[in-house]
């Protein structure tokens, strides 16, 4: 196997009273753990309003099959009252062909592509990055959106308008070297949310 790095966020600590029994649960979430929430694609809901109080959803290399028309309209409906939708790439480009995707992305996926610098990204955020890198990314075509940085043939991050909302597009895994090592992956996350 191949070494990788988990980014482990918890949403809950191990706070204790006085006499070691657990505190609330309102008392135990950390200041961005009210924020941060994993859930399942079943798991969404099918109403839109169950989703207001969210800010931000990120889906990274999901099939969307489990997906039923009543979540996907209901996520639509949600961002385009103000939702902000981020969809990141991942080793299996056929994954981003569903019918479903398609219509919540502001690109067409086509297979793969490999890239080698991070220099798009890193102008965009002002950090330095390196060159000579090797980067899998989704091949994109159809682009429907604006562009945010890209090589001269390649789309890295798109974004699209939809309503009020947002959906943001990023052909790669930023799970993956050499994104998950570079210094500018929190000031790229951070500036565009």
């Amino acid at each position: 196997g191949r070494p990788f790095t988990i980014y482990k966020f918890r949403t809950m600590v191990d706070e204790t009273d006085d006499t070691g029994a657990l505190l609330p649960s309102v008392q135990r979430t950390p200041p961005f753990g009210h924020r941060l929430r994993a859930l399942s694609l079943d798991e969404l809901p099918t109403r839109w309003d169950a989703l207001d109080a969210v800010d931000l959803i990120a889906l990274r290399n999901l099939a969307l099959e489990p997906l039923r028309p009543e979540q996907l309209q209901a996520l639509q409906h949600w961002i385009a009252r103000g939702g902000r939708l981020l969809v990141t790439g991942g080793p299996n480009w056929t994954r981003y062909t569903h019918p479903y995707m398609r219509e919540l992305v502001p690109v067409k996926v086509t297979g793969m592509v490999e890239v080698n610098t991070l220099q798009p990204l890193g102008a965009l955020v002002g950090v330095d990055a390196p060159d000579d890198v090797r980067l899998p990314i989704l091949r994109t075509a159809d682009i429907g959106g604006t562009v945010l940085a890209g090589t001269p043939d390649e789309a890295l991050l798109v974004t699209q308008k939809r309503g009020k909302g947002e959906v943001t597009f990023a052909a790669f895994d930023p799970g993956r070297a050499p994104l998950s090592s570079w210094s500018g992956i929190t000031v790229l996350w951070r500036n565009l949310f």
